[in-house]
């Protein structure tokens, strides 16, 4: 009776006890293709547009910082919402033509 708990399979780890039925969690995340390579890969296209939209978004911000040290308190604020809350995340999310490839 003892050699037939290959059902029962338990991690006691901190004062908890996890309880895997059906044999051991490697096995399990094999059979639900967890450590399979996913066929489809996404790939980041960072084009012209991207980097163009980075650098502008690097440039008001050190701009916004210049005219904030300088004093200005209507100009700074505006260029850093535009750099850190258009520019820079436009020219992360924003993506390139999709090139055929033959």
């Amino acid at each position: 009776m003892g050699s037939n708990l290959t059902g029962i399979v338990g991690l006691v780890k901190g004062g908890n006890f996890t309880f895997y039925p059906g044999g051991n969690m490697a096995e399990k995340k094999q059979k639900m293709g967890i450590n399979e390579k996913r066929e489809k890969t996404e790939e980041v296209r960072f084009g012209k547009i991207n980097y163009l939209l980075l650098s502008l978004g690097v440039l008001f911000i050190a701009f916004g910082y210049l005219s904030l040290s300088r004093g200005s308190l209507t100009l700074a604020p505006i260029m850093l919402v535009v750099g850190y809350c258009v520019l820079i995340p436009f020219g992360i999310v924003m993506r390139g033509k999709k090139r055929d490839t033959v």
